[in-house]
């Protein structure tokens, strides 16, 4: 991934995930780079992904970021445990 916005790093927790940006009229997909940090200063997890800038024509170089607090990243992180559960039951039903 080129001219990156995020750090990828041996601590990054997802580099190069499939991903993609959607818009009224358009969806571009492309490698995708997602973080999750911790900042102790503020009290936040932080959620951060970028789409590499040489995947997609649309957007302008740029990362995401969605900072939540503990309690909120806990009711994702047990979100994501319950889909990830369906997909595999879905998975093993074919």
């Amino acid at each position: 991934m080129s001219h990156r916005v995020l750090d990828v790093t041996a601590y990054t927790t997802f580099d190069y995930l499939q991903g993609g940006a959607s818009g009224i009229d358009w969806d571009e997909e492309g490698v995708v780079v997602l973080d999750v940090e911790s900042d102790e200063d503020d009290g936040v997890v932080r959620l951060s992904t970028e789409l590499d800038p040489t995947d997609v024509q649309r957007l302008d170089q740029h990362a995401d970021h969605v900072e939540l607090f503990p309690e909120e990243a806990r009711t994702l992180a047990s979100t994501l445990r319950e889909a990830a559960d369906r997909a595999e039951e879905e998975d093993t039903d074919e």
